[in-house]
């Protein structure tokens, strides 16, 4: 056999032998749902892999995250190398709490009438603790949640920015909030959230802040005797009457029936 016949035989051998070290790896990092769960402390302990599949993928989807929110493990590293059934990882627990309430919602809802379409349709599903999206006639994580770990409203989660940032990170993150969940049900954009946020903003003596949310919601909704209103009172407060007489005209204008602005514009005559 020639020396160039011996090499391709031995590198043939090599790469069918690294094939099966490849082969040997897939199997070992292999990882199926489990038919036996280990601590589960709410899922009945029969749960089975399909029924656990269910929950955990109803989870990710009404919460917006991935496993390694509750879970311990490496997202880089396969399956077979975590530890599931840690309670490290506090969210595990703060899951388990959620659990329990929304079984305990159901429990009270089960005491209501429903239509009869709706009254043994999930009962299976409330039997293995799924309260995910097959609950049609009571709550699920996607009810409050709507893809997002905290289930915040608009108002609340503009709170937050305007704390950490001021008034300009608050408006940025509404805008970057509804270029992603407008439509999705997730937030609240109508003119309402804004206005809120301001008379809030307002409450706490920050006028000159509350003026430019209000005025950022007015601008947006133009059309709305209310936000003119709103904004009015802000420069009221400010001290500028003017610029509140100006809003007021603009909102009765729009809304003749608004009895506030009405009373207003007679204490600036």
């Amino acid at each position: 056999m020639s020396s160039k016949k011996t090499i391709m035989n031995l590198a043939l051998i090599v790469f069918i032998n690294s094939l099966a070290g490849v082969s040997t790896l897939v199997a070992q990092d292999q990882w199926h749902w489990p038919e036996k769960s280990k601590n589960l402390k709410v899922l009945p302990k029969n749960t089975s892999a399909d029924q656990l599949q269910d929950v955990m993928h109803g989870f990710t989807r009404g919460l917006g995250v991935r496993c390694s929110y509750c879970h311990k493990g490496d997202p880089e590293q396969p399956f077979t190398k975590w530890d599931f059934a840690s309670d490290e990882i506090p969210k595990k627990d703060a899951a388990r709490v959620m659990m329990r309430m929304v079984g305990d919602i159901h429990k009270d809802l089960e005491k209501l009438d429903h239509d009869d379409d709706h009254d043994h349709a999930h009962d299976h599903d409330r039997d293995h603790g799924d309260m995910n999206e097959k609950n049609e006639s009571g709550v699920t994580c996607y009810t409050c949640h709507h893809g997002r770990p905290h289930p915040r409203t608009l108002e609340a989660e503009l709170a937050i920015k305007y704390e950490r940032g001021g008034v300009d990170q608050a408006l940025t993150t509404y805008q970057s909030l509804k270029k992603a969940y407008y439509g999705r049900g997730v937030f609240d954009f109508g003119e309402e959230s804004l206005n809120n946020f301001g008379y809030k903003i307002l409450q706490a003596g920050k006028t000159d802040d509350a003026i430019k949310i209000l005025q950022a919601n007015a601008d947006l909704f133009p059309e709305s005797g209310n936000v003119w209103d709103s904004l009015a009172e802000a420069y009221m407060k400010s001290g500028d009457k003017k610029s509140a007489r100006q809003y007021y005209e603009k909102s009765l204008a729009l809304d003749p029936r608004n009895q506030h602005a009405q009373e207003m514009l007679k204490q600036l005559d």
